[in-house]
């Protein structure tokens, strides 16, 4: 028999649950958000096939032939195609066809009503069916990135807002891209940050050298040092602080070179969403390096 551990906190353990709560709700584990579920498949299927008639089913399967290239499998009916569609489909085409389906409604009936509770179904089966997603307003689906991550990433942008530094922005803002579409683009993603810095680097130290661990010990720790002279404190924790810098270069290096594979090899993307966090505030300390070592606001 399968042993079962509380779905919520010790410290919410000390409240009596719920009544009525399910049971999978209060006492299963949900674990790590997933990139699929067969049951969000389902229930997806199951909600098309209870509230639009064969009329809107028939538009919605035309449509996902049209625009995604996949063919309707045979059934009895059409809703029931929608169904064995979104059981037998690739992921990314049944994300696909959640923001399609919302669309064709948008079009197909003038009341907002169906759209909303159609938008407010999807995000409730994302929730239920504990996926990696977020759903905007008009049902597009985005990866899950925690708040801290969105932010980092929002004020790393921002310190890149003047024309200096306009080619790390572009990288940068690529790398945050080719992280939010579906499929995540990992390997991109990383070499994208990596360029970021490394086009900083270049900046500051007015070298066309390449970015690697040894450079930044060897040629761009020295100016930080230098920087911090005045404040023993300071230059050991920038020493420090530059020497992690280095450690990161050396961690997302192997993503800048091919690998000896017949098929791509794509980072796992936890690891992908790592080395961006982690190098994004060294595109923050870099701009503000820049600015003090070589006097640049603009």
């Amino acid at each position: 028999m399968p042993v079962y551990a509380p779905a919520i906190s010790l410290t919410d353990m000390t409240q009596p649950p719920k009544k009525g709560e399910r049971f999978s709700h209060l006492y299963i584990e949900r674990g790590t958000p997933l990139p699929d579920s067969p049951r969000f498949r389902v229930r997806l299927g199951q909600y098309l096939g209870e509230h639009f008639d064969y009329k809107v089913c028939h538009a919605l399967g035309v449509m996902l032939t049209r625009e995604l290239g996949v063919e309707m499998p045979l059934a009895t009916s059409n809703a029931g195609k929608l169904a064995e569609f979104f059981k037998k489909a690739e992921t990314h085409d049944v994300l696909d066809a959640v923001t399609l389906i919302y669309g064709l409604l948008r079009d197909y009936f003038h009341s907002p009503d169906v759209r909303r509770e159609c938008k407010a179904f999807v995000e409730r089966a994302v929730k239920k069916g504990n996926l990696v997603y977020t759903v905007d307003e008009v049902c597009g689906v985005h990866p899950l990135v925690d708040r801290e991550f969105e932010r980092n990433i929002a004020t790393t942008i921002a310190g890149l807002g003047t024309a200096r530094y306009e080619a790390a922005r572009t990288a940068f803002e690529a790398a945050e891209a080719k992280l939010e579409q579906t499929p995540a683009d990992t390997k991109g993603a990383i070499r994208d940050t990596f360029e970021a810095a490394e086009i900083l680097t270049k900046l500051i130290s007015n070298s066309g050298k390449a970015l690697t661990a040894s450079f930044v010990t060897g040629g761009f720790q020295p100016r930080v040092q230098k920087l911090y002279g005045s404040d023993s404190v300071a230059t050991m924790v920038g020493a420090r602080v530059a020497q992690s810098f280095a450690d990161w270069v050396d961690a997302a290096h192997p993503y800048q070179h091919g690998q000896k594979t017949e098929e791509p090899v794509e980072p796992p993307e936890e690891l992908a969403i790592l080395l961006v966090s982690q190098g994004a505030p060294f595109v923050r300390w870099l701009v503000d390096l820049d600015r003090q070592l070589n006097g640049k606001s603009d």
